[in-house]
């Protein structure tokens, strides 16, 4: 069955936008374009006027408006996900933005609101993660997604150049449904191989001096375990976490036929995302005379040498630890045939490496009831190995004016994959690279216009999970 994610808007004066996780992204976890004019040519947008979205792309262009403006968008991102032979449930979110910019003379200033992007994916019982050995049998799935409430100062030095900074609140929710094997948590401890990831803490030491008394079974003390922290809900991540970021940018317009563009977006600083009520959970093999309690582990009674497979939940507080949205540097220009045609052009580094090494986690427990008394009090530390590369993005477009009143877009993207295959996790798939994006604006009359823009993600295939994406953004402006 498909399942429709909302992204939803909410008053905060008249109108305001929350960003909940689980955006498909498509340039690694952003979006392949800002605002539909943008989006309709491939993204590029660093050197035009390109309304509201500019927070999102280079800020100096709002020197460049003629009027003070308020745009109001609604986007589509429906992602087709298909790993192991299993599809992801996760194929339709819906997501609004909303802008205000004011025109003082030479200095532009608002408030805006968007999302900035994410990824994620929903199989109803993919026992395929867990690479052969056994799982819960739930549900899996992910979502992360960021948004931003950006407050922009632009101004137009004189006919020819803009700079322009912004002032960005971020803010970042996550859930989380993962299963791993057995022989996959094992690899992760001290005495595996660790080439995927670590474990650390009191309760893998915990479950090791278990397994070396008897209380669970040799060489395989556990079946699977399962990380869980969502709330199930289209508004919100269970695990929250909030920061600051910051762009700056100039353009520079040469003639009326050509101008170029460049922006610098800052790294972000979020806090940990965080989550006080989320589960850990194990099956592990437990021996039948411990589970009688006819046996004391400590020399006085015997173990039974058999066995029964015991789900132990364990309740706590997890933590992800330093996820940051990267920085990024981007140069691109514009140049106008004529009074029809326009061509633009963008070239975009993302600094992935810095931010997606490692995906750190914290957890921990709370007093625990049962057998899983023991483990109350005790911590574990987990780092699944990441390592994506810095992606490079490039974006191609151009514009046909029909007549006065409308416009007709084209364009393409490309965005290396930034994830190596040995890391990709079927949860996070970002892997997408080629994009074919097309568009039209239309005025309705001397204040008002629509813009519509349509891209096709091209499907991609990375260590056995497809996806292709269809995503459209609509927007209707009013200047004064």
């Amino acid at each position: 069955m498909k399942k429709s994610h909302f992204k939803q808007v909410l008053p905060l004066g008249l109108m305001s936008l929350v960003l909940s996780p689980g955006l498909y992204a498509t340039n690694g976890m952003n979006l392949e374009g800002y605002g539909p004019e943008a989006h309709a040519m491939g993204g590029a947008s660093m050197a035009y006027d390109n309304g509201t979205a500019a927070v999102m792309n280079n800020p100096a262009t709002l020197g460049f408006m003629e009027k003070s403006r308020l745009d109001v968008a609604f986007g589509f991102l429906g992602p087709n996900v298909t790993s192991n032979g299993a599809d992801s449930s996760a194929d339709a979110f819906y997501m609004p933005a909303i802008g205000y910019i004011q025109k003082n003379n030479n200095l532009f200033y608002g408030v805006t609101m968007f999302s900035q992007g994410g990824m994620g994916t929903e199989y109803d019982n993919a026992g395929f993660m867990t690479e052969g050995g056994p799982s819960s049998g739930k549900t899996v799935r992910s979502e992360v997604g960021v948004g931003r409430l950006i407050f922009p100062l632009a101004m137009r030095v004189n006919n020819q150049l803009s700079v322009a900074a912004t002032l960005d609140y971020v803010w970042a929710g996550m859930d989380l449904q993962m299963d791993m094997s057995g022989a996959q948590f094992g690899d992760m401890t001290v005495v595996g191989s660790q080439s995927k990831g670590s474990v650390s803490g009191s309760l893998p030491t915990q479950l090791g001096g278990m397994e070396f008394v008897g209380i669970l079974q040799g060489g395989n003390p556990v079946n699977w375990a399962r990380f869980d922290f969502s709330d199930g809900s289209p508004f919100t991540g269970k695990a929250k976490g909030t920061g600051l970021a910051g762009k700056v940018g100039v353009m520079f317009q040469m003639n009326s036929q050509v101008s170029f563009g460049a922006t610098y977006h800052t790294e972000t600083s979020l806090g940990d995302m965080t989550s006080d009520n989320s589960t850990i959970m194990m099956s592990a093999n437990i021996d039948d005379n411990y589970l009688n309690q006819t046996w004391d582990g400590g020399g006085t009674g015997t173990a039974a040498g058999t066995y029964t497979a015991v789900t132990i939940p364990l309740t706590g507080k997890i933590s992800i630890k330093d996820f940051q949205w990267p920085a990024a540097l981007g140069f691109g220009t514009q140049f106008k045939l004529n009074n029809i045609i326009t061509l633009v052009a963008d070239i975009k580094q993302v600094f992935w490496s810095s931010v997606m090494k490692n995906f750190n986690m914290t957890f921990n427990a709370g007093t625990q009831p049962g057998l899983a008394a023991g483990f109350s009090g005790g911590d574990l530390n987990a780092a699944l190995k990441q390592e994506w590369d810095d992606q490079t993005v490039l974006q191609l477009g151009g514009a046909y004016q029909f007549n006065p009143d409308w416009v007709f877009r084209g364009g393409y993207n490309y965005a290396s994959n930034p994830i190596p295959n040995e890391y990709l996790n079927q949860l996070f798939p970002a892997t997408i690279e080629h994009h074919l994006t097309m568009g039209a604006g239309h005025k309705l009359d001397g204040s008002s216009s629509i813009d519509f823009s349509l891209a096709y993600a091209l499907s991609n295939e990375s260590a056995g999970v497809k996806h292709s994406q269809t995503n459209w953004q609509f927007l209707y402006t009013h200047m004064f």
